[in-house]
């Protein structure tokens, strides 16, 4: 019996005051927040229901989307809500926003309640950077980089001495192994640490090296060291920054030049990561779309095929092929990403108030 009255309390004694492991958020239910908030604000035209659920779904989550912020942050001033804006832009530099990025934003850089104090927006920046640089995990974002450089660089047929360009075949002969080497390395960082895109590297910076200190070079430099090599036919804009799309380009050529993009992974995984936030939904969507659809083709929906339809310019793509919504909406509900009459009122609306809106790899996070 002493035995039996030890046993309890000492389990009560290691409940009360050993540290057990917080659950980790959800982020289906995020995604499912900013839905909601859109459906507010776009569908329903209830701005203060949206953007009273923008705040509560930031102040649960630490790390969230940049793209999903500047949304917020345009909204707010769209209200003239002061306290919310400034809020809205709090958690965006917590999240990879900078301030040469949203200087570029037209509803926010003509707004008198930016233009009133913009040294504020300064100091706020400078307190708040320093958590977002905190996070990024940089031996992932190391490598990442340099796959994503590498990819660049030898992805476009070589010149030979003769002045001719290496074959197709050639060309696939060599390219071929390469990617698979690439994905190899990402699928060790995608297992290990999970998904390397905007929560585990960050998002697209020019400058992010430097930034970090990490004596490693950045893309342009790469640009500049491998520019005049003969063999190397590369093109500037390949090395450039997509800043204003704030999302994490690392991942994007060494995956989309895969033959088979969306089957790297297979479905279960890429539940487990969009639930924890290591992954957009619409990403995954696109890699769908990318790999069974190719931009032109109609998906095979009597066997079950998805068409998401994500950005506009797939949007019209769907109207081409005549996919009906239904279809859309019953793939998009399962990867928890909003139906797409609520993404048509979104382009609507911030089209018609000279609003920014595109986010993600050529817009896709619409």
């Amino acid at each position: 019996m002493y035995h039996n009255y030890m046993t309890k309390y000492t389990t009560l004694f290691i409940l009360l005051f050993i540290k057990l492991p917080v659950a980790a958020m959800d982020y289906a239910d995020y995604h499912r927040g900013i839905n909601k908030a859109e459906e507010f604000i776009f569908v329903k035209n209830k701005f203060d229901s949206g953007i009273n659920l923008y705040t509560k779904i930031f102040k649960e989550f630490d790390f969230v989307y940049a793209g999903d912020c500047l949304i917020a942050m345009q909204i707010a001033l769209y209200v003239n809500n002061e306290k919310a804006f400034i809020n809205f832009t709090e958690k965006a530099f917590q999240n990879g926003l900078m301030l040469r990025n949203f200087k570029k934003v037209y509803s926010i850089k003509h707004h008198s309640l930016y233009l009133k104090d913009t040294a504020k927006f300064i100091l706020l920046y400078k307190s708040n950077r320093p958590h977002y640089l905190a996070r990024i995990d940089t031996a992932a974002l190391k490598t990442m980089h340099a796959l994503k450089a590498e990819d660049q660089l030898v992805k476009n047929s070589i010149k030979w001495p003769n002045g001719q360009f290496e074959f197709h075949k050639e060309r696939q002969k060599r390219y071929l192994p390469l990617i698979e080497k690439t994905i190899a390395e990402l699928k060790k960082i995608a297992f290990e640490k999970g998904f390397p895109s905007d929560k585990i590297v960050g998002i697209d910076q020019s400058d992010i090296m430097r930034e970090l200190k990490l004596n490693s070079p950045d893309m342009m430099e790469y640009w500049w060291r491998n520019k005049n090599r003969n063999e190397c036919v590369i093109e500037k804009g390949q090395f450039q920054s997509d800043e204003d799309y704030l999302y994490s380009y690392y991942n994007i050529p060494p995956i989309i030049h895969h033959p088979k993009v969306y089957d790297i992974f297979d479905e279960s995984y890429y539940i487990q990561q969009i639930k924890l936030g290591n992954i957009h939904p619409k990403d995954v969507a696109v890699f769908h779309d990318n790999t069974y659809t190719n931009g032109i083709n109609t998906p095979d929906v009597p066997v079950g095929r998805c068409f998401f339809g994500c950005g506009v310019m797939a949007e019209n793509k769907a109207n081409d092929r005549k996919v009906k919504d239904i279809i859309i909406n019953e793939c998009r509900a399962k990867w928890f990403i909003a139906p797409i009459e609520n993404d048509r009122a979104k382009w609507k609306f911030m089209q018609e108030h000279k609003m920014n809106y595109g986010w993600g790899w050529m817009g896709k996070r619409s």
